[in-house]
């Protein structure tokens, strides 16, 4: 009979003591064994120490001075000795039978990484209704669509949606800490398919947390797509030097001119916001009629964004004028300076006549091509929901 592999949690944790023990506590209760649970504390100046020092012998504690993401996770991976290995945030969870789940998907040696969704939740551990990422993984052999399209065609989930074969670990760590004091996990997801076979698993294996102060999530939208260009070029810069040690050809700038690239996807929504933020100015309230395309948090710093719902705008209904000409009197009267429609959802001035006319009628346009479209709207009264 094969013996079951050993299985490292590598919890990693910067002052966030008051989600620590939970992160801890989901590790432990694993149904899986063997599993080994290390704690990496990265000079927290918060109660973190406590909560460690209170797990005992049960957890591997390690106490490093403040290096970053990627000094933590190198910390931690020279500190297990598991045959494979899942780094998990400390302000998120992996639900009981992730290590399970995981380890019965390593039965083939070609695997570098198998990944999952996670379910993103408040900062009370309550669901939200979405995953992360919202879209479907990549799966199988990446190597050739990462050739012809870059990076992101093997790109995974944020740290903790992540699990890897010590053997591949050992080729590419550890990972540049002075260079990746943010972001470590764009690293792994980088290279990590350059090895082998990645494999996805469909449910949610671990829960993300989203509270407020996260470091990526809980910033604006196009905050975060400007870290996302930043990191896109570093990962081009990577991929690039990969390929080129291993012999392989490939076509850098094809990875940005190809159509439906990542890159000119990424410009595009940078563009769009960038032109919203000049329209809608801070401290202002506005409407956003996007069809979901911009996701649900925060778009803009220091701008108020309320999305439109979508059952004021569903064409399949009757009313959809009266019920969205209601809304947006609401709105305005509630301090709604501006209702922004973005290119997925300009499809919708075309098919709502009404609600076109009336908005052309009564509101000033801004028109900024194919991309945004724009009335500015009086104000002052609660906005209430659509109904």
């Amino acid at each position: 009979m094969t013996e079951a592999p050993l299985v490292s949690i590598v919890i990693t944790n910067y002052n966030y003591a008051r989600f620590l023990g939970e992160a801890i506590d989901s590790a432990l209760a694993q149904t899986y064994s063997p599993v080994e649970v290390i704690v990496v504390d990265d000079g927290s100046t918060d109660d973190s120490g406590s909560v460690v020092k209170a797990y005992g012998d049960r957890i591997v504690p390690v106490v490093r001075a403040n290096g970053g993401m990627a000094a933590a996770l190198n910390t931690g991976f020279t500190n297990s000795t598991g045959q494979i290995i899942v780094f998990l945030d400390s302000d998120d969870l992996l639900l009981p039978d992730g290590a399970a789940r995981i380890a019965e998907s390593f039965n083939e040696k070609s695997i570098a990484k198998v990944h999952w969704p996670l379910r993103e939740v408040g900062a009370d551990g309550v669901p939200t209704g979405h995953n992360v990422p919202p879209r479907p993984l990549p799966a199988g052999d990446l190597l050739d669509a990462m050739i012809t399209s870059g990076p992101m065609a093997g790109n995974g989930p944020p740290t903790s949606g992540n699990a890897f074969p010590r053997w591949m670990l050992e080729k590419i760590f550890p990972i540049p800490e002075a260079r990746l004091r943010q972001h470590a996990d764009a690293y792994l997801n980088t290279l990590a398919p350059l090895y082998g076979t990645v494999r996805t698993l469909k449910a949610p294996q671990g829960l993300y947390r989203i509270h407020g102060t996260n470091d990526y999530a809980s910033q604006p939208l196009l905050s975060r797509l400007y870290r996302n260009m930043e990191m896109l070029d570093y990962r081009c810069e990577l991929l690039a030097r990969h390929l080129s040690e291993a012999g392989i050809d490939f076509n850098r700038e094809q990875w940005k001119t190809q159509p439906g690239s990542y890159y000119s996807n990424l410009c595009r929504r940078i563009r769009t916001l960038e032109i919203v933020a000049d329209i809608v100015g801070p401290g202002e309230k506005f409407l956003l009629v996007d069809d979901g395309a911009f996701g649900h948090g925060p778009l803009l710093p220091a701008r108020d964004c309320v999305r439109f719902p979508v059952d004021c705008l569903d064409s399949g209904a009757s009313g959809v004028a009266d019920r969205a000409i209601g809304y947006l009197e609401k709105a305005r009267d509630s301090g709604a300076k501006f209702v922004v429609f973005t290119k997925p959802a300009l499809w919708r001035l075309e098919n709502h006549v009404e609600l076109r006319e009336f908005l052309q009628a009564k509101f000033p346009q801004t028109d900024t091509g194919d991309l945004v479209i724009s009335f500015a709207l009086a104000q002052n009264t609660e906005l209430a929901d659509c109904t």
